[in-house]
């Protein structure tokens, strides 16, 4: 019956029945997501695949059966994914991407492996037999074999195709096993949570008596204000975190974590610029914080520091690491231990003169694994925001500042507390 399919109605009918009973059948969690029963009804049947364009930014009911098509630089560019996911959720698991010539010849396959991570495996018809796979954007294995047709790479299944990883030995090393969701909400409940919904009150903080009070006056806040910025948001998660340790300790004094550290600046350049610009505030204060986490929960071996062992990338001194290798590097920590949160100090070098590094804003960073997938839960300022918030702090800044970093305080997440 399926051969005599002649119009678009019918085919969009299909193509939903098949998918949705696919779906509402599935035992194995993988076949969630997996569009192969689209596929095959798509490569096997259709002919004009003109009919399924993507025009003028608009889409039709086509994409809620998870199927997308264009024409780009003279290619059918094509993408299926899960209809639970948004077509514009790009980075989605499952999601398979199709490029073919015009006479419909297949050129290249990407497959994601991780939600939002933008991690796939890349198939080639230039390098049939061979695939390469990317974790978070960046070629992590070149050239691993596989041994199906390129051309069965339209209707094979999505099990099929991830199990390439297993047979590598490579998916314990990219898809992590350990769910530790619970552990990680439990904590953000305890001691980030108490400290959102709070107003953004420039400036604004915590005193040692729990009044809200201006970080450089230490005097009080305006009663309209009450709030706190990414400063005072960090110290106020910090004395949290204390006191779920310490159920009667009250808050830090805020002229402790103001003390600059005049004796870690190798650099004779940058002090004398500590009088008129203050650049190193977000840095000291940042430090302070841990070492006040140290003093007060009497860690010794296992402690709040900075984070500089990454083994495949340069951390620079008092800068830290690139902030686009900052999702990677965490994966990499968490793989090792996972029962760490984040605190981070971003920091941009100065265009103009004085060329100094102004550490402007901290955030913290709470990541989990759940079901084989990578998550990173983002806080600052008295708000959750997201990653891709954070990784694009500086853009707008460009003709101001250049390189940003982000120096990471690595933080024990105290488990028996919880």
């Amino acid at each position: 019956m399926i051969k005599f399919i002649s119009n678009k109605l019918l085919f969009f009918l299909l193509i939903q029945t098949l998918f949705f009973n696919f779906f509402l059948f599935s035992e194995n969690n993988i076949n969630n997501y997996d569009t192969v029963n689209v596929r095959k009804a798509f490569f096997l049947y259709e002919k004009d695949w003109t009919k399924y364009l993507y025009k003028n930014n608009k889409i039709d009911n086509v994409n809620k059966i998870g199927f997308i098509c264009n024409i780009d630089n003279d290619k059918y560019e094509m993408r299926f994914y899960s209809a639970s996911n948004d077509w514009k959720d790009i980075y989605s698991y499952g999601r398979m991407d199709y490029q073919f010539t015009l006479d419909k010849k297949l050129l290249n396959v990407k497959v994601y492996y991780q939600k939002n991570n933008n991690s796939f495996l890349l198939l080639q018809r230039a390098n049939q037999g061979k695939y390469d796979v990317y974790l978070f954007g960046k070629l992590y294995r070149k050239n691993l074999p596989y041994y199906f047709t390129f051309d069965s790479l339209k209707i094979i299944s999505l099990y099929k195709i991830l199990s390439l990883l297993e047979d590598a030995k490579i998916d314990q090393e990219i898809l992590i096993t350990k769910n530790d969701l619970e552990t990680k909400k439990e904590f953000i409940n305890k001691v980030i949570k108490p400290s959102l919904d709070f107003k953004y009150v420039e400036d604004g903080a915590r005193d040692e008596f729990g009044k809200f009070v201006y970080i450089e006056s230490e005097s009080e806040q305006k009663s309209n204000e009450q709030g706190f910025n990414c400063s005072g948001f960090a110290k106020d998660v910090v004395d949290n975190y204390i006191r779920l340790i310490n159920p009667d300790f009250q808050y830090l004094k805020i002229s402790d974590l103001k003390k600059t550290r005049e004796n870690e600046r190798e650099n004779i350049a940058f002090r004398y610029s500590d009088l008129d610009y203050n650049p190193f505030f977000g840095l000291d204060w940042g430090k302070n914080l841990a070492d006040k986490i140290n003093e007060t929960c009497n860690y010794n071996v296992i402690r709040a520091e900075e984070y500089d062992k990454d083994k495949y990338l340069i951390h620079q001194k008092h800068r830290g690491y690139d902030i686009s290798n900052l999702k990677e590097i965490l994966f990499r920590d968490q793989q090792n231990d996972s029962t760490n949160f984040y605190l981070l100090i971003f920091n941009r070098l100065r265009i103009q003169k004085p060329i100094i590094p102004e550490y402007y804003h901290i955030a913290f960073i709470v990541p989990y694994f759940k079901d084989k997938h990578f998550y990173l839960r983002v806080f600052e300022s008295c708000s959750e925001t997201n990653f891709e918030r954070i990784s694009k702090l500086n853009n707008d800044n460009k003709e101001i500042y250049k390189d940003e970093k982000v120096v990471i305080i690595k933080i024990p997440i105290p488990i028996i507390y919880l």
